[in-house]
C-alpha cells in the first residue's frame, strides 16, 4: 500500500483533554493511556531512515545520480517520493522498496530544477508519519544510460542504448565490456548522439557499461550493468527515420534465437497494415511490392515468443525514384570450393552505400552461422566456419534509399594459419612486436616469409617451425615501411600459403645520435663478454647462455652471439638483423647489421669478435655489402674497425683465419643455402704451396679438381686423416696438421693451400 501522511495520535489526545472537565482529568488520563497503548504508542521514539545523498539543500545534483539512505534495523520497507512540492510524488514514485536496498536511481528528473524528496520507513506494519523530507536542486550533471537502466535484466540486445542529453557536453563515449570498466565488446568513440546500437551483444549475457561525458573542462563517467534476454526483431533496413527509401527494396531484421515467427506491418498510421502485411513468417527479410513514392510509412515489426506477440515500431519515408546496387562477394567467389574457412570475406564497394551486412548460414538466406550487423568496411573475418562444409552467403547493401542484397554459396576446405598480428593490410604496426597466428589443429608445421616485395624473403625466411609455434620475433623491420608476408601451413606433407601485407609505424628518432651509437657498441661488447674470459663458454644466467640452451649448444657459435645481440637491440627498440656471410661453404659466419635512423643506413656489428665496423671520428661505417666490396678490392685500409671490449683485438687475432675474409660472399637476405659458383671465389685469398712445404705445422686447406676426390694424410703422431671437398665447394675444411705430416695418397691436380691474413694478424 502506498503510504499516506496522517495527523498524530498525540494531537487527538490533546483535543480530548481540552473538551473534558478538569474534575475527571485523572480518570481520563488512565483511559487515554490505554487508548495510546492500543494505538501502538511506545515509550521510545521511532528511528527512521534518513537521506545520505543528495544532502538536504544540495545544489548542482546530477539528475541521473542515485538517492541513498541509511539502513534501519526495524524497517520493513522503504518508499521514495520525488515531486515539485512538499510531499508530492508527481515526478517519481518508487513503490515499496525491500530493506535490502538502500539506494535507487529515480527517472524523469530535469536539469536545473528544485525537487522535494520524501523518504518513508515502514515500521510495525505501518507507514504512519514515518518519513523524512529533504530538498535538492539539480544541475546539468553527467549522462546516464536510460535504456537499459542500471541492473536491468531481459534487455533487448538488438535495441539501441540511450542516455540523457547533457546541454554542456561536447561529446559522449560509450564502452561496453565483459567486466567493469572494460571495452572489449564495444567502444563507440566520441559521438554527439544520445543513442547508439551496439553490435554483437549476445543473448542472456551480463554486460558492464561505462558512459563518458566529455566537457570542455574534462570528462565525467557513469557506470552501470545490464543483462540481455533474447530480445525482439528490429528493422535493420530501412532504419528508423530513414528517408529516400527506394520502393521495392528489401526490408531486413535481426534474427531472434527463440522466436516462433515474425510479422511485418506497414501502414499509413501507427500500428496499421493497410499497405502491407507479411503474415507470420520465419524468414528475416521481405520485399514489399506496393510502396508509393514520397510517402511517410509506419512499420510495426512483430516477434512471437512463447505464443506471445511483441512489437517494435519505426517509421520511414520513400523517395521519388532510384535503384539500389548490391555489393558482390569477391572472396569467396560464388560457387568457390576448398575455401579457407579462416580467410577474410571481401566484397565490392558501392558508392552510395551507408553500410553492409553479411549473413552466412547453412541454408539459402539464413544467418544461423553469422550475422555481422551493419559494417562500413568491405572485408570481414567470419568466426566459426568449419572445414569441408557448404555455406550460403547473403550480402546486404544499405543505402539512404533502401537495401538490396546478393546471394552466393561456397564450400570450405582446409583451415590455414593467418597472421593475427599484424593483421592483413594493417597500418601503424609496431616493428618490435611478435608476429602471431592461430594454431591449426591438423598442421604439422609452419613456415614464415617476410619481404619487401610480395613473396620475398629478404627480411625473414624462418625455416620450418614446429606445429606448437604460433609466434615469431621478426628482426630487421624498419619504421614507416611496407612489408609482405607469406605464412605457410604444412598439412599432410603439403605447404599451403596465405599472403598478406602491412605497414610499420614511423619510429621516433632517439634523442642523441652519439648516445644511440654508443649504446649499440656497448651492447655488442656486452654480448662478447657473456663468456668466461676469452673462451666460448657462457656465463650462467646471461642472455647468451639462454640462447645457447635453446639451440642445444654448450660452446658458443657465431650464430649464438649474433642472435643474442639481435635480441638485445630488439628489446631496446633498435632495428637489427642477422646476416649470413661465407668465405666458402666450409668457412661461414653470422654477423649483425643495425639500422642507424640518423643516417638511414645499415651498419655492421660483429659480436663474435667484439667489434663494430665504425669510425667514431668520421661518424662513418660499413654495411656487410660495403665490407664485402672492400675485401674484393683488397682495400683493407678503408675498413674501419672499432673494438668494443677491454680485450681489444684478441678475439679476431686468435681466430683460425682472418675474420675479414668471412665477408667475401654475403648471402642474399633470407637465403640460407650456399650455391656454386660463388660470386667472389676464395682462390685469390689463398697461397699455393709446393710439396716442399709438406710437413710444416699449421692450418692447411686442400683444393681438388673433382667433388669425389680425396687426400690421405699421415698426421705425425695423430694417425691417418682423409680429407674431401666440403659441400658446395672444391676445398677441404681448414685443418690443423702437426710438424712432420705427410701425404700418403693424393688425387691428380691436388692443391696444397693456406689462407692469407690481411687485416687481423
Amino acid at each position: 500500500m502506498k503510504p499516506q501522511a496522517k495527523s498524530s495520535t498525540g494531537l487527538k489526545v490533546t483535543e480530548a483533554i481540552r473538551r473534558i472537565h478538569v474534575r475527571r482529568v485523572v480518570c481520563l488520563a488512565f483511559a487515554l493511556l490505554g487508548f495510546a497503548l492500543f494505538q501502538g504508542f511506545t515509550a521510545q521514539a521511532q528511528i527512521l531512515a534518513t537521506v545520505i545523498a543528495p544532502a538536504n539543500g544540495a545544489t548542482n545534483v546530477d539528475p541521473g545520480a542515485a538517492i541513498s539512505w541509511n539502513a534501519v534495523s526495524d524497517a520493513q520497507a522503504y518508499y521514495v517520493y520525488v515531486g515539485t512540492a512538499v510531499g508530492q510524488s508527481n515526478v517519481y514514485d518508487s513503490g515499496s522498496i525491500s530493506t535490502t536496498i538502500t539506494s535507487i536511481t529515480p527517472t524523469g528528473l530535469q536539469t536545473n530544477t528544485l525537487y522535494y524528496l520524501r523518504l518513508w520507513t515502514e515500521i510495525n506494519g505501518s507507514w504512519g508519519s514515518h518519513y523524512v523530507d529533504t530538498t535538492f536542486t539539480t544541475g546539468y550533471g553527467t549522462a546516464h544510460l536510460s535504456n537499459p537502466l542500471n541492473g536491468a535484466t531481459n534487455t533487448d540486445p538488438f535495441a539501441p542504448l540511450t542516455w540523457n542529453s547533457v546541454p554542456t557536453a561536447t561529446s559522449y563515449t560509450l564502452n561496453v565490456g565483459s567486466n567493469p570498466g572494460a571495452a572489449d565488446v564495444f567502444n563507440s568513440g566520441p559521438v554527439t548522439a544520445t543513442s547508439i546500437t551496439v553490435p554483437g551483444l549476445q543473448i542472456n549475457t551480463k554486460y558492464y557499461a561505462t558512459l563518458y561525458t566529455q566537457f570542455s573542462s574534462g570528462t565525467q563517467s557513469s557506470a552501470s550493468t545490464f543483462t540481455t534476454g533474447t530480445g525482439l526483431a528490429h528493422l535493420i533496413t530501412p532504419a528508423n527515420g530513414a528517408t529516400n527509401v527506394v520502393p521495392g527494396s528489401t526490408f531486413t531484421w535481426n534474427s531472434v534465437s527463440n522466436a516462433q515467427a515474425y510479422y511485418l506491418y506497414i501502414g499509413t498510421s501507427v500500428g496499421s497494415q493497410n499497405v502491407y502485411g507479411s503474415n507470420a513468417i520465419t524468414a528475416t527479410s521481405v520485399t514489399p511490392s506496393n510502396l508509393a513514392l514520397n510517402t511517410l510509412y509506419y512499420a510495426r515489426m512483430w516477434t512471437e515468443k512463447s505464443n506471445i506477440w511483441s512489437y517494435v515500431d519505426s517509421t520511414f519515408t520513400t523517395g521519388s525514384s532510384g535503384t539500389i546496387t548490391a555489393a558482390q562477394l569477391t572472396s569467396p567467389a560464388n560457387g568457390a570450393t576448398n575455401v579457407d574457412p579462416l580467410a577474410p570475406f571481401t566484397w565490392t564497394t558501392v558508392a552510395n552505400a551507408q553500410s553492409y551486412t553479411l549473413w552466412v548460414g547453412t541454408s539459402a538466406g539464413s544467418s544461423n552461422v553469422y550475422n555481422s550487423g551493419p559494417l562500413t568496411v568491405t572485408s570481414q573475418t567470419v568466426p566459426g566456419l568449419q572445414s569441408n562444409t557448404k555455406y550460403y552467403g547473403r550480402l546486404f547493401t544499405q543505402t539512404s534509399g533502401g537495401t538490396a542484397y546478393s546471394d552466393s554459396s561456397f564450400t570450405s576446405g582446409l583451415a590455414l594459419a593467418h597472421l593475427t598480428y599484424p593483421a592483413a593490410n594493417a597500418t601503424n604496426v609496431d616493428p618490435f612486436q611478435l608476429f602471431t597466428w592461430a594454431s591449426i589443429s591438423n598442421a604439422s608445421g609452419y613456415y614464415l616469409y617476410v619481404g619487401t616485395t610480395p613473396g620475398a624473403t629478404d627480411v625473414l625466411n624462418s625455416g620450418v617451425l614446429p606445429a606448437t609455434t604460433t609466434s615469431y620475433k621478426v628482426f630487421g623491420l624498419v619504421g614507416g615501411s611496407t612489408y609482405y608476408v607469406t605464412l605457410f601451413t604444412y598439412i599432410n606433407s603439403t605447404h599451403y600459403k596465405v599472403a598478406s601485407s602491412f605497414s610499420t609505424a614511423p619510429q621516433p628518432l632517439p634523442s642523441d645520435a652519439n648516445a644511440f651509437r654508443s649504446n649499440v657498441q656497448q651492447q655488442t661488447g656486452n654480448v662478447r663478454l657473456m663468456t668466461q674470459g676469452i673462451t666460448s663458454t657462457p656465463i650462467a644466467g646471461t642472455l647468451l647462455a639462454q640462447v645457447m640452451a635453446a639451440s642445444g649448444h654448450t660452446s658458443a657459435f657465431c650464430t649464438d652471439y649474433a642472435e643474442t645481440l639481435a635480441q638485445l637491440l630488439y628489446g631496446q627498440r633498435i632495428t637489427a638483423r642477422v646476416r649470413a656471410i661465407v668465405f666458402d661453404s666450409n668457412e661461414t659466419h653470422m654477423t649483425v647489421e643495425y639500422w642507424d635512423p640518423f643516417l638511414s643506413y645499415w651498419f655492421t656489428a660483429d659480436p663474435t669478435f667484439g667489434l663494430v665496423y665504425w669510425n667514431n671520428n668520421t661518424t662513418t661505417g660499413m654495411s656487410v655489402s660495403d665490407i664485402s666490396a672492400a675485401a674484393v678490392a683488397q682495400n683493407w685500409n678503408s675498413i674501419p674497425v672499432l673494438y668494443v671490449t677491454s680485450n681489444g683485438e684478441i678475439y679476431a687475432r686468435n681466430y683460425y683465419m682472418d675474420p675479414i675474409l668471412l665477408y667475401l660472399n654475403p648471402l642474399p637476405l633470407g637465403q640460407g643455402v650456399i650455391t656454386q659458383p660463388q660470386t667472389n671465389p676464395p682462390a685469390t685469398y689463398m697461397k699455393v704451396h709446393t710439396t716442399a712445404d709438406v710437413g710444416t705445422p699449421g692450418l692447411w686447406v686442400f683444393g681438388f679438381v673433382n667433388s669425389t676426390d680425396s687426400v690421405t694424410i699421415q698426421n705425425d703422431g695423430a694417425g691417418s686423416i682423409t680429407l674431401t671437398p666440403g659441400k658446395f665447394t672444391l676445398y677441404s675444411h681448414d685443418t690443423s696438421l702437426r710438424n712432420g705430416w705427410s701425404i700418403t695418397s693424393a688425387p691428380s691436380g691436388l692443391q696444397i693451400l693456406t689462407i692469407n691474413r690481411y687485416l687481423y694478424f
